[in-house]
This record gives structure tokens, C-alpha cells and sequence, in this order.
């Protein structure tokens, strides 16, 4: 985030809370306040263990850089030497089962400065509202002990932590219908996502807000 897009954000909060009203910040998760990458790499190395035995598919998973990783974590592969179809369709449903559910979240690294303002923010008087496309289900307590470790607000006065309820609900749209329950409460003064697709829309919904897209790896 720049500076002057900070200090904006920092002064609409001084702002709400000087008129006696509690403003809201949005908050995505996955690529937005963590980089999910690592959660992507261990599963494909221990899925590859796990189907293939300890060889030269795990050592080719092993091998890639984090940086290499694009958002669909199979076409890295493919880019990486990995080019047998049928491997890596068992390797696509080794990580889709893993991926969505709380095992590997301890993996996930906060983003550079993600902690820091998500603190400031909420010592100023705003509250988080973290808004993320995981579902409750499977991955509830995982995303609760991620956020509490890493040292993110959570569980304490003016944070709430805003899941889908169902892995099949569609991710735009779960964000989308969320925000009138999350305006009733206070002004909302910040958006944060990674996700065009969402940020754009909710951008337009809520004109009044700073939207503000992270550049990481999106659909």
C-alpha cells in the first residue's frame, strides 16, 4: 500500500471514530494477508510422496521455486517438467483434497506488512471484517489458529471472521451478498482483495470505500 493511500485510510478512521461510528475494513485472506504458495508446494510434495514413493516426481516438486508458482499450481508443473497427463491428474486430486481443508493452512506466510496494518487499523478503532471464499466446514479452525499464530486480531472485540458456508458456494457472490450485513454496522472504510473478479464489483457496490487489489497470483 502507498503512502498517501495509507494516511488516507489511517484519517477516514480517525474520522469515524472521532464522529462515534466503528469503521469497517474488509479484508480478504488467501493472497491478500497470506501467500498460500508454501500450502500449495507442501501439499504437491507430500501428495507426490504419498501416490508416487519418494522419486523423481517429489524431487521435481521440491525443485520449483516458490516465485515459479502461478495460480493454478498443476500448470506450474506442466511448465516444470512434469508433463505425463495422467500423473498430474493424480496430483490435481491428490491437492484439490488438501488444499480446501485446515491440514496445511500452517504453511501459509503472511504477506510483507499484512500483520502491521491489520494492527494499526484495529488499535485506531475500525473493525476487520476478514471476508474470504474458504469454507467453514473444513477449514474454520484451521483459518482461526493461522490468523491467532501469526498474530493477526481475531476473536477479540471488532473482528469477525466472514466464511462460506458451503465449499459449493460461488466465491464472488458469497463476498458480494456479504456486504450489506458488514455496512449495517459501521461505514465501510477499506477493501483489500487480490481477486479482480471481486474487487471491481465490490468497488462499485460500495463507492465510498478505498479498494484497494494486492497484485499476487488470481484467477
Amino acid at each position: 500500500m502507498s503512502s498517501s493511500l495509507a494516511a488516507l485510510v489511517d484519517a477516514r478512521i480517525s474520522a469515524e471514530v472521532a464522529a462515534a461510528r466503528v469503521p469497517q475494513v474488509v479484508l480478504d485472506l488467501d493472497g491478500t494477508l497470506f501467500d498460500n504458495v508454501p500450502r500449495s508446494k507442501a501439499i504437491l510434495v507430500d501428495s507426490a510422496h504419498h501416490a508416487f514413493g519418494e522419486g523423481p516426481v517429489e524431487s521435481a516438486i521440491r525443485s520449483i521455486s516458490e516465485t515459479a508458482f502461478e495460480y493454478n499450481p498443476i500448470d506450474t508443473l506442466r511448465k516444470h517438467g512434469i508433463g505425463d497427463e495422467e500423473t498430474l491428474d493424480r496430483l490435481r486430486e491428490e491437492w484439490a483434497k488438501r488444499f480446501f481443508g485446515s491440514g496445511y493452512l500452517g504453511h501459509d506466510v503472511p504477506l510483507a506488512g499484512a500483520v502491521e496494518a491489520s494492527k494499526r487499523w484495529w488499535s485506531a478503532g475500525a473493525e476487520l471484517n476478514y471476508l474470504t471464499d474458504r469454507h467453514v466446514p473444513e477449514m474454520f479452525m484451521g483459518t482461526c489458529r493461522s490468523l491467532h499464530d501469526e498474530g493477526f486480531p481475531i476473536g477479540t472485540l471488532r473482528t469477525q471472521l466472514l466464511m462460506k458456508p458451503a465449499f459449493d458456494l460461488n466465491d464472488v457472490a458469497f463476498k458480494i451478498t456479504t456486504v450489506p450485513s458488514i455496512r449495517r454496522k459501521g461505514p465501510i472504510v477499506l477493501i483489500v482483495d487480490n481477486d479482480p473478479r471481486v474487487i471491481n464489483p465490490l468497488a462499485t457496490e460500495v463507492p465510498e470505500a478505498a479498494a484497494l487489489m494486492v497484485e499476487t497470483l488470481h484467477p
